[in-house]
């Protein structure tokens, strides 16, 4: 194996390692991200929900849809309204953000905190809360896809520039070690 190769093969190595560091530094800022994120807007929608009792008091499970009606979607939250057959009598609608779009199944469960879903009871029925990552976890799925796209350029480039550099050095290199020989 030659010199020019061999060099070659470590640097690809330790751009290969810190490429893989900065993936992985990545992918962990996101988790934390995400968890932060969408705890924090369970928890605030769970107290908020918890709290609506003068409204269910006032006009019942369909007072608290039509409530929640006009609220819209609370961030990164399903909610559900059933009465005590279990019958649906309210569902959050659908995000806007980023519609009919989602990130790869291994990238959610990868970042995506497990957050079971809260119930609060009512006297007729109950309300079900249950975190929703999936924006947040878009959110860095896109981030993610843009440095794997500035990794590889940089890959690819920094191991032709190396390539080329070495062979520059190594052609110098073999002209003086031709002209020792010839001078013997």
């Amino acid at each position: 194996m030659s010199l020019r190769l061999q060099v070659n093969l470590i640097i690809t190595t330790l751009l290969a390692i810190c490429a893989s560091v900065l993936i992985g530094l990545q992918i962990d800022n996101t988790r934390r991200s995400v968890h932060e994120e969408v705890v924090g807007a369970n928890v605030v929608a769970a107290q908020l929900l918890s709290r609506m009792q003068w409204i269910y008091g006032n006009s019942g499970l369909v007072g608290m849809a039509g409530f929640l009606r006009q609220v819209g979607r609370i961030r990164a939250n399903e909610v559900e309204i059933r009465d005590e057959q279990n019958t649906l009598i309210y569902s959050s609608p659908p995000s806007v953000y980023k519609e009919g779009r989602v990130a790869p199944q291994w990238y959610s469960r990868l970042v995506a905190p497990p957050l079971e879903p809260k119930e609060i009871s009512l006297p007729n029925g109950r309300l079900l809360l249950q975190a929703d990552a999936s924006r947040a976890v878009l959110d860095g799925w896109d981030d993610l896809r843009s440095m794997l796209w500035i990794v590889l350029a940089g890959f690819v480039l920094g191991n032709a520039l190396i390539y080329a550099l070495m062979g520059r050095a190594m052609r110098s290199e073999e002209r003086r070690v031709g002209k020792e020989c010839r001078s013997r």
